[in-house]
């Protein structure tokens, strides 16, 4: 019960994030976003996030889509273990994204 708390934690953090990025670049940058990956590569490109973040933000993606569309055992435990390099990047993104939205 608490590994699916923790997944449920990180798809609503992670989705958040990204959410605030799309705002970011829409209304500081003018770039519209359509999917996670866009968004991601966007961040990428604009400083956002360095190369290996955006590595872990892609991976983080892909987790989370296998957290929602099949349930393994195996799969949710190499996912739990990745569990505090993804809160670790979210944070850094955040910061990343308000210390833009500062600066503009």
């Amino acid at each position: 019960m608490e590994r699916e708390a923790a997944f449920l934690r990180l798809s609503f953090a992670s989705l958040s994030i990204e959410k605030a990025a799309q705002r970011y670049l829409t209304a500081r940058e003018g770039i519209e976003i359509g999917s996670p990956k866009a968004c991601i590569r966007s961040s990428h490109a604009l400083g956002l996030l360095t190369p290996k973040q955006a590595e872990v933000a892609f991976e983080m993606a892909k987790d989370r889509n296998d957290i929602v569309r099949t349930y393994k055992a195996a799969i949710a435990e190499r996912i739990r273990r990745r569990l505090p390099r993804y809160a670790k990047l979210l944070r850094i993104w955040l910061d990343a994204i308000d210390k833009a939205a500062r600066a503009a």
